[in-house]
């Protein structure tokens, strides 16, 4: 598996192409697209379309990007739609974050380095304004 993705300071479509040619090149039997920046169901079907291997997604991060980025906006058919959106574009597996529950969350509070993955950290920041169960995990 490899990792490649845009983000908001960097990177072009071209660019993560080009990091998914040399990425199968080198052995990648999977690759995760872990974008970030802007248009990322753009950057995702060019992934897509010169993928020779399974593409997957983190379908919280194209979530936030329509909610301008405010993960307490989230909801459950924000969430839904866009995991649609990734299905029918082509997508072959997805990460999701259902597994953080608001019980869990006050575990993190003393560790080093605190809750590591992104779409963890957002889920457990809505939980927590909410003051509700994770959506993921309820529906």
């Amino acid at each position: 598996n490899a990792n490649i993705g845009n983000s908001a300071v960097t990177s072009s479509i071209a660019e993560e192409v080009d990091k998914l040619q040399w990425a199968t090149q080198w052995g990648a039997d999977t690759v995760m697209d872990l974008s970030t920046g802007d248009d990322i169901h753009t950057t995702r079907e060019w992934l897509i379309r010169n993928s020779p291997v399974p593409i997957g997604t983190v379908p919280i991060y194209q979530a936030l990007e329509k909610v301008n980025g405010e993960a307490n906006k989230l909801t459950w058919e924000i969430y839904r739609d866009t995991v649609i959106e990734q299905c029918e574009q082509g997508v072959d597996y997805m990460t999701i974050h259902a597994g953080v529950l608001l019980r869990y969350v006050p575990l993190t509070a003393d560790r080093v380095t605190g809750i590591v993955s992104r779409g963890g950290a957002i889920m457990a920041g809505w939980c927590l304004a909410h003051h509700e169960e994770n959506f993921l995990y309820t529906h």
